[in-house]
């Protein structure tokens, strides 16, 4: 019989925390309030310290305030480890905070996790990696929120020669100055993108926001791919199955609202649908299909 591990942290003021679980129904429940602080949770980890290599129904819930504060979550990582149905929930507010999210990765697995990641404030970074170097993504779920400015955010799903299937990943960033790179399936002539679902939001003003499906000799195929920005001068590109990869039945949507907007899609291969649609002045709009 399966029992749930409960481990809470509360801190405030220390420099850092530490939570491991090994396989099953683990739940890690963690807060900070201050600077300089580092959270490390890994659930389902590598062999050679003696842990199990997979994650199943974990949950991790992170609070930090403060600045200059890291978190870094891994469930099932290396060695082939596996990633099923865990959940994440990390929030940040404060200023230069740093957010890792790592599940099923180096020739590892991940189906049916959700990760849901929120950081307020300026000048903060965020990375999720799901399934990558040649592992399996399918059916996995990610959300992402940046409110402020000068903020990052990667977000990988089935790259570096994996499978990236029926993935859902949704960013959302509002302010000014804000970078956002959406990867599906990408890198590498093994790197598949199939029936994935992408949609990129920005307001304010001098966004930088990509999305990639199938790219640098991956597939991509029946995914779609949605960019959303409302403010001034912002740039949205989205490439499907380019150079050098193969790539069929894809949707690209970009809108945009306000001036100085710059949107651009490159789609190869075949049975492809592209939309520009913006409105405003000076605005720059470019489709390519091949």
């Amino acid at each position: 019989m399966k029992t749930r591990q409960l481990l809470f942290i509360l801190i405030a003021g220390f420099s850092s925390a530490a939570a491991y679980g090994q396989g099953q129904l683990n739940q890690v429940n963690i807060e900070q309030a201050g600077n300089n602080l580092s959270i490390d949770i890994q659930q389902g980890g590598e062999p050679a310290f003696g842990n199990e290599n997979f994650a199943e129904d974990n949950l991790a819930s992170i609070w930090q305030q403060g600045s200059d504060n890291t978190v870094n979550i891994m469930q099932g990582y290396s060695g082939g480890a596996t990633a099923i149905e865990n959940a994440i929930i990390l929030i940040q507010t404060g200023e230069a905070n740093e957010a890792s999210v790592t599940q099923g990765n180096g020739g590892g697995t991940a189906i049916g996790n959700t990760t849901i990641l929120t950081q307020v404030g300026a000048g903060h970074t965020a990375s999720l990696d799901l399934a990558s170097y040649g592992s399996l993504s399918r059916n996995n779920h990610s959300e992402v929120f940046q409110g402020g400015y000068g903020n990052y955010t990667i977000l990988s799903q089935g790259s570096g020669g994996g499978t990236g299937e029926r993935n859902e990943a949704f960013l959302t960033q509002e302010g000014s100055n804000n970078t956002a790179w959406l990867l599906q399936g990408v890198y590498s002539g093994t790197s598949v993108a199939t029936d994935n679902t992408a949609l990129l939001t920005q307001q304010g003003d001098d966004h930088y926001a990509e999305i990639n499906q199938g790219t640098w000799n991956g597939t991509a195929t029946f995914s779609q791919a949605t960019i959303l920005q409302q403010g001034r001068q912002n740039f949205a590109e989205i490439l499907q199955g380019s150079e050098g990869a193969v790539s069929f039945h894809n949707e690209a949507l970009i809108i945009q609202d306000g001036s100085g907007h710059e949107a651009r899609i490159l789609q190869a291969g075949s049975n492809h649908t592209a939309i520009i649609m913006q409105q405003g002045s000076r605005n720059f709009a470019g489709v390519v299909q091949e």
